[in-house]
């Protein structure tokens, strides 16, 4: 499953949580896979920004270097 497809997937279950429409059973097993999803998109974005590197270029020659996260902070 994609990033993006667990998110949405993330966002259906809280909303059907916070409706109050769904009986305990349910909620609990919501909650159970809402959890799991919430892991799975951890591991991504984890993933994610172990390969995110800067290439920098320096006259002909090419560095990488490891993603720097205060960078890109607002």
């Amino acid at each position: 499953m994609k990033f993006e497809e667990a998110l949405r997937k993330i966002e259906e279950i809280v909303n059907r949580l916070e409706s109050g429409e769904a009986d305990l059973e349910e909620s609990l097993r919501l909650f159970e896979e809402g959890m799991k999803l919430v892991n799975q998109c951890e591991r991504m974005l984890d993933e994610a920004q172990r390969r995110v590197e800067m290439v920098i270029k320096d006259g002909d020659e090419h560095y990488t270097e490891p993603f720097e996260e205060e960078e890109f902070e607002p």
